[in-house]
């Protein structure tokens, strides 16, 4: 006999959770000792294929999620009836319509300048990790970026290439899938990064919903859909946008925490935030959040319990980041070695000389990457909420201020730095655009015009990122400068030529991939040595011209062949400075296509 007011031992619910929790551990045991061979009882048990344990757990967490759903959906109906599914339709329909233009704008043109392997930095770093990871090794070995991100491309790439052909041949179907390579592993990589871009936008409306309400929930939404830096930055496969997931997604689970004060809840958002901050270390500063959410938060704890809670959050944060990174205790030298360089580079700058972040990034990067519009709105938004609520204000600014104040500290400025403040900006800027038109319905009053008035802001608020969007994406979906010029070459000189490419790395047209033809590549122009074909980059964004005595060869020795120009120098242009990406974040005047200019010349 049950007793009122009490709980089964045992339900559908707890046993789903234990299959979770042992098939991860079963199959996580598994990737690390390579296998088992055990003799138990008598009874051998071998195994060495994750996959299974694997899929049994992510089946029980489905099932789970389900069941969880279908217990929320009956109490909300036992409290208000039957709702038609006419009205849930209608619901659904304004956030369904942000994210497919979430979607459309981060997943258009996502094979730009493909297969190119270097027309976004940092890609082939990522790609190199990664490709590590997938031959069999959990501990990369170099950390400039911790592993969680190269780990999912790894898994990406393992899953299409042995366990697909694998799982089809079983019905006799045997798909000509090859081994891995550099086409493979920069779409792998975009193509999460877009869906992390995207699924952003949905935890952040989800946040917001809990927060505040449905309204400015969407606002919130819509605002990220289509933030220029946040769509920008969602076609490239590398850890930004990725970090930034991770961390909405912890500071939703903070936000549990803070209202309910639950065990529960903390230990899942300290394990939440240490896969964030395994994605990117900047992570870390999650902590601030956390801790406010516990000290301020539900609970009725007195404050020594508090503080012991603050430390079990952040030694739950720890385990998860070396549960995902282990090789931060197995080679820590090397792996305190890379982040010390990391603090260094941000620190002492990179190339061009800037300025400190804290105003470069504010009258730059963020007045381009979302606009003055949005940036005035997320002011006004913060302020009201410290003002009427300081309690959630403070929850809602404690990340993006802390994390402002430190990025901003270095002279090293990549527009990328600013990713993980935008969704607070889009938070507390769809707070005040609703507020605002709430109170102007009011002050009229007419309060059915409020979700009208609120809807016109965000579209005020929007245009100048909105209008940055559509031009990118128009421009990354045409072929790159790179590309054209390798086409032009490839159709005029056999294999075996020797061509010199000047300027940065970032700007070579030729990688030697097994896909090119297979030139004999140098770096410079000597007199004596002179090579047959040289390619001369220039661009708004390289400032440095070829040496004088290289030029002074070509002009003896050579004869322009082709000149093609793709991006004049209009000052309205304004580029990311300190990353070697050839589109600007503001202007888009004069720009044909992406990449650099290029002159080629012939050796007479």
């Amino acid at each position: 006999m049950k007793l009122p007011g009490t709980r089964p031992r045992f339900t559908a619910q707890s046993v789903l959770r234990l299959v979770c929790v042992l098939s991860f551990a079963w199959a996580l045991w598994l990737m690390v000792a390579g296998g088992v061979d055990w003799l138990v009882f008598g009874v051998r048990i071998r195994s060495t294929d994750p996959i299974d344990p694997l899929f049994i757990g992510l089946a029980a967490l489905a099932t789970l999620t389900f069941l969880r759903w279908r217990a929320r959906r009956l109490a909300e109906r036992a409290i208000h009836g039957v709702v038609p599914w006419s009205t849930r339709i209608r619901s659904a329909l304004p956030i369904a319509g942000i994210l497919a233009v979430a979607a459309v704008t981060r997943f258009w043109a996502i094979g730009f300048g493909l297969p190119n392997p270097n027309c976004r930095p940092d890609e082939g770093a990522v790609a190199a990790v990664a490709g590590y990871i997938y031959s069999g090794h959990l501990v990369a070995g170099v950390y400039n970026y911790p592993s969680f991100f190269m780990i999912a491309i790894a898994t990406a790439m393992w899953i299409v290439t042995r366990r697909v052909p694998a799982l089809l041949g079983r019905f006799g179907v045997h798909p000509s899938i090859g081994s891995i390579n550099t086409l493979l592993e920069r779409i792998t990589a975009r193509l999460l990064s877009a869906a992390a871009g995207v699924a952003t936008v949905w935890v952040l409306f989800r946040t917001a919903t809990r927060l505040f309400d449905r309204q400015i929930a969407l606002a919130s939404a819509a605002l990220l859909a289509l933030a220029f830096l946040h769509v920008r930055d969602s076609h490239f496969g590398v850890t930004d946008i990725p970090m930034t997931f991770m961390i909405v997604l912890a500071f939703s689970r903070i936000v549990r925490l803070w209202e309910s004060g639950a065990w529960r809840d903390l230990i899942v958002a300290g394990i939440v935030s240490g896969v964030a901050m395994a994605t990117k270390y900047n992570a870390l500063l999650l902590i601030v959040p956390a801790s406010w959410a516990i000290v301020s938060g539900s609970g009725g704890h007195s404050p020594g319990h508090r503080v012991l809670r603050v430390v079990a959050f952040g030694g739950l944060m720890l385990a998860a980041f070396l549960v995902v990174c282990p090789g931060a205790i197995f080679d820590h030298q090397r792996f305190i070695a890379d982040v010390m360089h990391e603090s260094r580079h941000l620190a002492e700058g990179h190339g061009v000389d800037l300025g400190r972040g804290w105003i470069y990034h504010l009258t730059t990067t963020l007045r381009y990457g979302v606009g003055i519009p949005m940036l005035i709105a997320a002011a006004a938004g913060a302020s009201m909420l410290l003002y009427r609520t300081p309690r959630k204000g403070i929850l809602i600014a404690a990340f993006p201020a802390t994390y402002y104040a430190l990025s901003g500290s270095g002279l090293t400025v990549f527009a990328r730095y600013m990713l993980p403040m935008i969704p607070f900006l889009c938070l507390t800027a769809g707070y005040a655009v609703c507020e605002v038109a709430s109170a102007a319905a009011t002050y009229v009053r007419r309060p059915h015009w409020a979700s009208a008035l609120a809807t016109i802001g965000v579209l005020g608020v929007l245009w100048p990122s909105a209008r940055s969007v559509v031009q990118f994406d128009r421009l990354l979906q045409r072929p790159d400068s790179r590309l054209v010029a390798r086409q032009w070459i490839e159709a005029r000189f056999p294999a075996g030529t020797t061509i010199a490419q000047l300027g940065p790395e970032g700007s070579y047209v030729f990688h030697n991939e097994p896909q090119e033809i297979q030139y004999r590549t140098v770096t410079s122009v000597e007199a004596g040595t002179e090579p047959r074909v040289v390619i001369v980059p220039s661009s708004p964004l390289l400032r440095d011209a070829p040496a004088v005595e290289e030029m002074s060869v070509l002009e003896r020795n050579y004869d322009l062949v082709l000149s093609l120009n793709v991006a004049e120098d209009v000052p309205a242009n304004v580029y990311d400075r300190q990353d070697e990406f050839y589109l600007p974040i503001a202007g888009f005047k004069g720009i044909e296509r992406p990449g650099p200019n290029f002159r080629v010349y012939v050796r007479r």
